[in-house]
């Protein structure tokens, strides 16, 4: 599969409802949520360079935003498969709360944003 930088962004937003609904894509399993402390955005963006990524959160919201991908040449990996890099600026953004989940494939970049304390569980999945 070709990540999605080469093509455009491809995140999901949708209802909890829906998410049986991309089973043939990913599956979400034993979501650990951790505490999240409001944090000015820094402009730094993170992907995961060999999985998908799945935001929920289960007390309070969250905005997560996204910007334009970089070409996976060009992006250095850390030891855990992430790439981090600036932006030029957000290209999309979406409230996550209790209703909602979003998915980003493999090297689509996300910024998340902590207005409020809210308890948020960051999944890598496995993209189908």
């Amino acid at each position: 599969m070709e990540p999605p930088g080469l093509y455009g962004t491809t995140m999901i937003y949708d209802t909890l409802d829906a998410l049986d609904h991309y089973a043939h894509l990913f599956i979400v399993d034993n979501p650990v949520y951790e505490p999240h402390h409001p944090e000015p955005f820094d402009g730094m963006f993170t992907a995961h360079s060999h999985w998908g990524t799945v935001f929920l959160v289960k007390e309070g919201e969250v905005l997560v935003c996204s910007t334009h991908a970089r070409q996976p040449g060009t992006l250095l990996r850390d030891i855990n498969g992430f790439v981090h890099h600036e932006s030029s600026g957000i290209t999309s953004t979406a409230r996550v709360d209790a209703n909602h989940f979003i998915f980003f494939h493999p090297y689509e970049p996300y910024a998340l944003i902590v207005e409020k304390e809210a308890a948020v569980a960051r999944l890598l999945v496995e993209v189908r």
